[in-house]
């Protein structure tokens, strides 16, 4: 998988659009669109703040091999989600996937004060 595939991959797993990591970014949708494209170069400074938005190491991004996840992803008596040798209970996988919503929800809400 490519570097700008992992990117999208975790920015979808996060519920992120493409234009909320423009806007984090501070650049337009189009120019992030060719991130996740890999049609640009993309700098070490640029990865870590992508990183940092999906909230995880610029390094676990790299080394996120899609094959071992998704394809090792298994239920356990329906409570613990095994990741590689992670696991991760269901539980704190949707708080976890609830407070990234809420986050979105308050940066809208803030974008929308701020352009009144």
């Amino acid at each position: 998988m490519t570097v700008g595939g992992k990117i999208k991959a975790f920015r979808e797993l996060r519920n992120f659009s493409q234009q909320y990591m423009a806007e984090k970014l501070e650049m337009t949708a189009s120019g992030y669109s060719k991130i996740e494209l890999d049609k640009v170069k993309l700098s070490v400074e640029k990865l870590e703040r992508i990183a940092g938005i999906l909230d995880m190491e610029a390094s676990k991004l790299m080394e996120f091999d899609d094959r071992i996840v998704f394809q090792n992803n298994t239920f356990e008596n329906n409570k613990t989600i095994i990741m590689g040798n992670q696991g991760v209970s269901i539980h704190e996988y949707y708080q976890d996937k609830f407070k990234n919503l809420e986050n979105r929800i308050e940066d809208l809400e803030n974008s929308t004060t701020a352009k009144k």
